[in-house]
């Protein structure tokens, strides 16, 4: 018999632990004779780990098959986020003046000689002379080398047929604010409006400018327009007027 040393009950020779108080039995020596306890088999967690591995493989497969092959193409164009598309509308335009849509092909011409006007002392309605300016020629003039150059022009700047017209070399010294500053003050003192004022450069380099007065947004309303080619070398300062529907 086996004596508990915690609480001196009586255990069979064979037993481990006493069966009171559960305390250990030693053996002659005091030492618990414990067997080791049996370890948990790993296999089942290894398998789990294999399975999910072998998953998350077969998934990254798939996927890279799809975009291979192209049959993810509807797929992708879904998740992908939709541009959205807004229509600003454009400012109405009312004024029924015409653009310049190009600049003339050639320069004026230099040294013109000088004819006798025409028209200017009968028709009140063609604006007064520059100071300073040298007229040149007007709409009843019909040399080609004048006549084709101020034909190009209305054409090219789309102004409306019929029309009259004035040709003048300026001082050299003129700049496009001097002809601002002496029409504007003379034409909205008329109740004229202003279209273009602008400025652009012709093919052979040259700056050309435009000033223009209307007196309604009428299509048959009175139309002023001037283009205005400052001195360079080899060209006077020039000014040609064009008036359609005058009145």
């Amino acid at each position: 018999m086996k004596l508990c040393k915690n609480c001196s009950t009586e255990n069979m020779d064979d037993s481990v632990f006493c069966r009171n108080c559960g305390q250990p039995l030693g053996d002659e020596t005091g030492v618990a004779e414990t067997e080791p306890q049996p370890r948990k088999p790993r296999s089942s967690r290894w398998a789990i780990v294999s399975l999910v591995v072998l998953l998350v493989v077969a998934v990254i497969g798939v996927g890279a098959f799809i975009l291979l092959t192209g049959k993810g193409g509807s797929l992708l164009a879904a998740l992908q986020p939709q541009p959205t598309q807004t229509n600003t509308p454009l400012p109405p335009t009312d004024t029924p003046l015409p653009t310049s849509t190009s600049t003339p092909t050639r320069v004026p011409p230099t040294k013109t000689p000088t004819v006798t006007p025409t028209f200017l002392d009968q028709q009140s309605w063609r604006v007064p002379q520059y100071p300073g300016a040298q007229f040149w020629a007007d709409d009843a003039y019909t040399s080609s080398d004048i006549a084709d150059f101020v034909a190009e022009i209305a054409h090219v700047n789309a102004v409306k047929e019929p029309y009259y017209w004035e040709f003048y070399g300026l001082p050299n010294d003129t700049r496009f604010a001097d002809i601002e500053n002496y029409f504007k003050p003379l034409e909205t003192g008329k109740g004229m409006m202003v279209g273009n004022d602008d400025q652009w450069m012709t093919v052979g380099g040259h700056d050309t400018f435009l000033l223009s007065f209307y007196s309604s947004y009428d299509v048959n309303a009175t139309y002023i327009y001037m283009e205005f080619w400052p001195h360079v070398t080899g060209y006077d300062a020039q000014l040609l007027i064009f008036y359609v529907n005058p009145q």
